[in-house]
């Protein structure tokens, strides 16, 4: 299965917002922590900045309002054009906000932050991440993967690759040679209620 943004490569997981493939280089992360396509992420950007520019405008027309039952026609006119402007401007700083937040974060890959993945209570994002890496140093290597998985840090990620951030349990990871290329296996993995969860070069996350 390919991303339906990059043709050429393989999808390793599906947007939890649409559901469409994407590669290791789309993964976004939601402020929910759910793994979501750049598109996915920009049209939130969209939805809440056009929402913040509605309430502003409506707020606009509310204060219009009262000041009409309050001023002369002469005060009302000059404080109205003034008070429109500014409340305009403040609009499209609100909108730049929202915009350079949410579109800046569709911009950027994801990143390996263990503290997050850790809150999410469930290897199997972890794991993707770490999926992605292993292919972006094959890609690096000409198609060797690592002797051991500590060999992703600190180049492709920025902590040791633990189980949820624990402080001394890894990720069971075997090079292979073959087509399997590697095996990447969670220990005691019915604690987090799989009885298996493992991936290899196959580029799929694998549960039971």
């Amino acid at each position: 299965m390919k991303c339906y943004l990059h043709p050429d490569k393989d999808a390793i997981y599906e947007c939890s917002s649409c559901g469409k493939p994407i590669c290791e280089a789309c993964m976004r992360f939601d402020d929910d922590d759910h793994v979501v396509c750049p598109a996915c992420t920009l049209e939130s950007a969209v939805q809440f900045a056009d929402e913040d520019l509605h309430a502003y405008i409506d707020r606009v027309h509310q204060l219009h309002e009262k000041r009409t039952h309050r001023d002369d026609k002469v005060d009302q006119a000059l404080r109205a054009i003034n008070g429109w402007y500014i409340l305009v401007i403040l609009a499209l700083i609100g909108v730049n906000v929202y915009l350079h937040h949410y579109v800046g974060q569709a911009g950027q890959p994801a990143t390996f932050d263990s503290t997050r993945f850790a809150k999410q209570g469930d290897p199997a994002p972890e794991m993707t991440y770490l999926l992605a890496q292993l292919f972006a140093y094959a890609n690096d290597h000409g198609g060797r993967y690592p002797e051991k998985l500590r060999d992703l840090f600190p180049q492709y990620i920025d902590h040791p690759p633990r189980v949820l951030n624990s402080a001394d349990e890894d990720y069971v990871y075997t090079s292979v040679n073959g087509p399997e290329g590697f095996v990447l296996n969670l220990p005691r993995a019915d604690r987090f209620g799989y009885r298996k969860l493992y991936a290899t070069a196959e580029g799929v996350l694998k549960f039971e």
